[in-house]
């Protein structure tokens, strides 16, 4: 005779195993832009520390709900514009002169963070009608760890700002988006 308790307690483990390895696979984008922000970066700790959250984040955005890991792939891309443009800056080190209150490095940076959370808002409203607080909400999360990973060799206040430039280019893009613009 088939005890159907156990029976039913397996099918549930297998399911939740199918489901964390159906998420485990969005490693195959967060670890190429983590080892690309660590060869670049001067913080490397820093940007691993942040990188393993931002795996752990992925993964269970993408276990919790399908729509959950559709935001974190976005949000990868998204943040993935002001993660390359800090680590363009960084590079170029002549642009990052940290003498000036106003660098053309930290103005890059943040019109990144702002176009990266105009996006995220944007998509969040048009496409995830049903619950646009909480896509974005993921959406940035992911965007802004992303962005963090090349912001860290900027040092800790341009990774804040480019932050908060992400949450103002979302506020920005949020009425237009739910007028239908």
């Amino acid at each position: 005779m088939v005890d159907l308790e156990a029976l039913a307690e397996r099918s549930r483990r297998a399911a939740e195993w199918g489901r964390l390895r159906a998420a485990s696979r969005i490693a195959g984008l967060v670890l190429p832009l983590v080892l690309v922000a660590c060869a670049a970066g001067v913080h490397r700790p820093v940007v691993a520390g942040i990188g393993v959250v931002l795996l752990g984040t992925c993964i269970a955005l993408g276990w919790h709900s399908r729509a959950g890991g559709r935001a974190a792939r976005s949000g990868l891309t998204l943040g993935a514009v002001p993660m390359a443009t800090a680590l363009l800056t960084v590079a170029a080190e002549g642009w990052c002169d940290p003498d000036r209150a106003v660098t053309l490095c930290g103005a890059g940076c943040l019109l990144a963070g702002l176009v990266a959370g105009f996006g995220s808002a944007y998509y969040a409203v048009r496409a995830a009608p049903q619950r646009p607080l909480a896509t974005w909400a993921e959406m940035g999360l992911v965007a802004s760890l992303t962005a963090a990973l090349g912001c860290a060799g900027l040092g800790l206040g341009s990774g804040l700002a480019v932050i908060a430039a992400v949450v103002a280019g979302a506020i920005l893009a949020w009425v237009p988006a739910r007028a239908g613009v």
